[in-house]
């Protein structure tokens, strides 16, 4: 940089002012040269960086996936759940679809301090803070019909009529399905019974005794059981640690419930 430097002041003295034009033609090669360098590299140049922020917001090819299927003039609200969806989901897809408007948060807001408001969830599912927008764009279940999706991100544009409203909600159950000693779901949604599907994982080797609403179950590898109520506690009294990678202790998998 510094050679450079004194390379171009050394042209500035020296070039006659006849040729002047020779001083931007100069920094104008300088700058294509630097440039294509910056843009290019694949362990961090901007285009590699673009590419990977894109990428975090949508796996579509479509960047107008969302107005595609609602309309540009539609109302789409973001119900941004951290840590389910990633800051990019919000980003982008505000960024290239016209129909994303009002965004809200469950837990942590995105970064950036753009406008948001906080949503809170009622004891019935009902969500308030996103106001009564036509679509919503999550990662969430909600009581409605889905529109468009990707697969990839989580995410769904669901079609709803009125405030939003949860499917369900679930306390206890970590992302790979596995419980601890104690987990609950509660359907928003429901006719007064709940069919729940659970899995012994690799870490027992005998059946296990699960308690679901204070009734004893035995699993033995798997079992489907059903609740008639639309809340289920489920306890898992023998409970296990992978390891010391995975500190957790782990109950029972939890493969579905409807």
């Amino acid at each position: 940089v510094v050679l450079v430097a004194i390379g171009l002041t050394l042209l500035l003295l020296l070039v006659p002012v006849r040729y002047a034009l020779v001083l931007p033609a100069a920094l104008f090669a300088l700058y294509a040269l630097s440039l294509w360098t910056i843009e290019t590299n694949p362990h961090g140049g901007v285009h590699h960086a673009s590419v990977g922020a894109l990428f975090g917001g949508t796996s579509n090819p479509d960047r107008e996936w969302i107005d595609h299927a609602v309309g540009a003039g539609a109302s789409v609200g973001v119900l941004y759940d951290s840590p389910t969806m990633d800051k990019f989901t919000v980003w982008t897809n505000e960024f290239f679809n016209r129909s994303v408007r009002r965004v809200a948060h469950t837990a942590d807001p995105t970064p950036g301090g753009l406008p948001e408001t906080k949503a809170t969830v009622e004891p019935n599912g009902e969500i308030q803070g996103l106001g009564r927008p036509r679509y919503v764009l999550t990662t969430l279940p909600l009581i409605g019909k889905v529109v468009a999706r990707d697969k990839v991100k989580g995410l769904a544009v669901w079609r709803i009529n009125g405030a939003p409203r949860l499917q369900y909600r679930t306390s206890g159950i970590y992302g790979d399905r596995w419980t601890g000693h104690q987990a609950t779901i509660a359907k928003f949604e429901c006719n007064g019974r709940m069919t729940l599907a659970l899995r012994q994982g690799k870490l027992f080797a005998d059946p296990q005794v699960v308690i679901v609403n204070g009734t004893s179950y035995r699993v033995n590898h798997k079992r489907t059981i059903t609740v008639s109520a639309c809340v289920a506690v489920i306890q898992v009294a023998d409970t296990r640690v992978p390891g010391p990678d995975d500190p957790r202790e782990l109950g029972i998998i939890i493969d579905g419930f409807k």
